[in-house]
């Protein structure tokens, strides 16, 4: 025999309720305390499996070495850290689908696997798609594309997302070394065009998240150099990455709110740019 099983029916179902508010507060407790000590890795997993979920949504997310963690001793990228940060904080829970592959670009993915982006966009059905591609790859690798040719790649990814039916997230990187120094005046070029490429479809299902130039703000407010996040030229360090998640976290907050991310229909069945490239 239980402890509750001798009280009335009524007062069993109280005390039955009362437990589950007592194990919910615990909860809340300690994923405010993985909070304050910044721990939203591996660490989290357990206690979000404990807390309720009203909704599932997968995410699909596209770029180079930097959207896969490179530099991060666990691989944890900056644009996961922010999903798992909205996991924590908002009642939806994240299924995140990494198609990072080092080294590539828009263009080169493209080529290399001819509809493999429509594909995954297919069997994965995204509510959101995340195009993130580092632009180091594309201003100085060997295959490195011009600003034109880098929009219609990406382009391309915004037409077929939407297609979907996935909103779109245009996201800049976290600043590095190359980036803040060498290539600092070209970096604007390849961002503006992204977003001048997003812009032109006149959609709101496509939203820009420039996380690279609010960086660059927090660093100059702090009195902060790349040096603090250096992980090597190219790549930020764990510092860099979780300084660039939360950035990137804190935009989602501010457009969507403690909801869920939602593709709004347009009144027009046109889903295409307006403009030409």
């Amino acid at each position: 025999m239980n402890e509750t099983s001798g009280l009335h029916p009524g007062l069993r179902k109280h005390t039955a309720r009362g437990r589950a508010i007592v194990c919910l507060m615990g909860i809340f407790a300690l994923v405010c305390a993985f909070l304050v000590r910044g721990r939203v890795e591996g660490d989290l997993i357990p206690v979000l499996s404990m807390l309720p979920t009203s909704r599932v949504e997968t995410v699909d997310v596209f770029g180079g070495s930097m959207t896969d963690g490179w530099l991060d001793p666990t691989r944890d990228s900056f644009v996961h850290r922010a999903f798992q940060w909205r996991s924590i904080t908002t009642p939806t829970r994240y299924r995140y689908m990494n198609y990072a592959i080092p080294g590539y670009t828009a263009l080169r993915f493209s080529q290399r696997y001819p509809g493999r982006f429509q594909r995954i966009l297919f069997h994965q059905h995204p509510q959101v798609v995340v195009i993130a591609w580092g632009l180091e790859n594309d201003m100085n690798s060997r295959h490195r594309d011009t600003v034109r040719v880098f929009g219609r790649a990406v382009k391309q990814e915004i037409a077929q997302s939407l297609r979907a039916h996935a909103v779109v997230l245009l996201v800049t990187p976290p600043v590095t070394k190359e980036l803040d120094t060498v290539d600092h005046r070209r970096v604007y070029t390849y961002i503006h065009e992204l977003f001048r490429v997003g812009a032109s479809f006149h959609n709101p299902n496509v939203i820009d998240m420039n996380v690279y130039q609010q960086m660059q703000s927090y660093m100059k407010a702090h009195h902060q150099t790349y040096k603090q996040y250096y992980g090597n030229a190219w790549h930020p360090n764990r510092a860099g990455h979780i300084l660039a998640g939360r950035i990137l976290a804190r935009d989602l907050q501010q457009h969507f709110g403690n909801g869920p991310i939602q593709w709004k229909p347009r009144h027009s069945s046109n889903q295409g740019p307006t403009t030409n490239l």
